[in-house]
């Protein structure tokens, strides 16, 4: 990454502000192009390694859609979040970047885990194992150190939470790492429109948003199923676009992985058209001028 500094590589010339270092005023530079009192100074880049902390959410809804499911091939989000982590975490790696792994929501709140090897990144890639609790609290409390200016932060989550206290922090968290000058990607796996076309006439327990109980209604395409289906869809939705909103990401850093809705998908498929598709995403790794 490229951002402005103190270095040998000349950026451009800008106009002087008030308070800046009157040490970088290309004095020839403001003869030439200003009237007596103007000044330009110069501006340089220095080039730095990129730091990518890549958190992943695996509670229990990334478990979904459900891998023994026939028509699913195995492809749950958490299957999904770990291929992308592990292909971010290895080019990074190659490209002699620093690169850590955390568990977005964690009861033990356990630190980011930094990979500098291939048995580092095998043993991090294999901890992200589902959680056994579905209200594990946001992770937030060691994320600092890893998080220094230009570092880049990829959250990979499915957004099935409750705006509580607990994700407002963890929206308000990624609000202060833009603030602090880092690059904040959130890459959401949605299998909502595959498990909806899925739920057929069958009965489901679901929790309950806002109490964490389970109780078994019909989700099915006819009454009152269909009325059931879309109260949790618009549920899901509205606390979405809460914690989506909260976090003051910009469109394109908010990426959106769709599972399709009725076909039949390879993972491996699927993965690699979503991954090579998105250019924004690949962007962290080009060498430029910012």
């Amino acid at each position: 990454m490229r951002r402005k500094g103190q270095s040998l590589d000349f950026r451009e010339h800008v106009a002087y502000q008030l308070g800046e270092d009157v040490r970088f005023v290309d004095w020839r530079a403001s003869a030439r192009h200003g009237q007596e009192h103007d000044l330009v100074v110069r501006n340089f880049v220095a080039e730095e390694q990129l730091k990518l902390l890549i958190s992943v959410d695996t509670r229990p809804t990334m478990a979904l859609p459900e891998p023994e499911h026939e028509r699913t091939s195995g492809m749950s989000k958490l299957l999904i979040a770990r291929w992308l982590a592990e292909a971010l975490a290895r080019v990074a790696l190659d490209g002699g970047d620093s690169v850590a792994l955390h568990h977005l929501f964690d009861e033990t709140q356990r630190p980011p885990q930094a990979v500098a090897g291939e048995q580092e990144l095998r043993r991090a890639i294999t901890a992200l194992t589902p959680a056994d609790q579905e209200q594990s609290p946001a992770n937030l409390r060691r994320l600092q150190p890893f998080l220094p200016p230009t570092a880049v932060w990829v959250i990979v989550t499915d957004c099935y939470f409750e705006f509580t206290t607990d994700v407002r922090r963890l929206s308000a968290t990624v609000a202060q790492a833009q603030a602090g000058m880092c690059w904040v990607l959130l890459v959401e796996l949605d299998s909502w429109p595959y498990e909806s076309a899925d739920l057929g006439s069958d009965v489901w327990q679901v929790p309950l948003f806002g109490s964490g109980a389970e109780v078994t209604i019909q989700l099915g395409s006819d009454q009152p199923g269909a009325e059931n289906r879309r109260a949790i869809e618009a549920e899901i939705e509205r606390n979405r676009s809460q914690f989506i909103k909260a976090t003051r990401l910009a469109d394109l850093d908010h990426r959106h992985w769709i599972w399709p809705r009725e076909t039949v998908a390879n993972p491996l498929q699927f993965f690699t058209h979503q991954l090579l598709a998105d250019r924004h995403l690949q962007s962290m790794f080009v060498k430029q001028t910012l």
